[in-house]
């Protein structure tokens, strides 16, 4: 999976991760056709496929509040949550407070920019390179993306 800012640099034919808020967000209308994977940037939209976690976006306190809005509203989605290596700790401990039945839902993309394709354990996405236009992610069948094809 790729994701940018700018998803017109990504390479054609891969699943796009990009922006439903902040500011970089992208109009749906501008990947019309495409598989993207939505990020909130600010826990305002538990509609999105994911929250970024990081110092100028999401905080992990917000991670839980936004995991139960999403699941509240849709029993059956996933709620993928972005952060890097260093802040995965805390964000468990607040998704902890949540039912184990959402707890069931959270997928863990996390940041651990190796430049080297690999998975951090206990994982369901690592994001493994940070490029000037865009970054890639190894995924696991686990965090959900389904295939354009099938």
């Amino acid at each position: 999976m790729y994701d940018s800012v700018k998803p017109s640099a990504i390479p054609p034919g891969h699943v796009i991760a990009t922006y439903t808020t902040g500011p970089h967000a992208v109009p749906a209308s501008a990947l019309a056709g495409q598989q993207v994977l939505w990020i909130d940037t600010n826990a305002s939209d538990p509609s999105a496929d994911a929250l970024d976690i990081e110092p100028t976006d999401a905080t992990p306190q917000q991670a839980a509040t936004w995991t139960r809005q999403k699941l509240t509203a849709d029993p059956h989605a996933l709620a993928r949550l972005y952060c890097n290596l260093n802040e995965w700790s805390a964000v468990q401990a607040t998704i902890a407070t949540l039912p184990a039945w959402m707890r069931s839902r959270v997928r863990w993309w996390i940041a651990d920019p190796t430049g080297y394709p690999h998975l951090v354990p206990g994982s369901d996405a690592t994001q493994w390179y940070w490029g000037p236009s865009y970054d890639i992610s190894t995924v696991t069948p686990r965090f959900g993306l389904i295939p354009k094809d099938g």
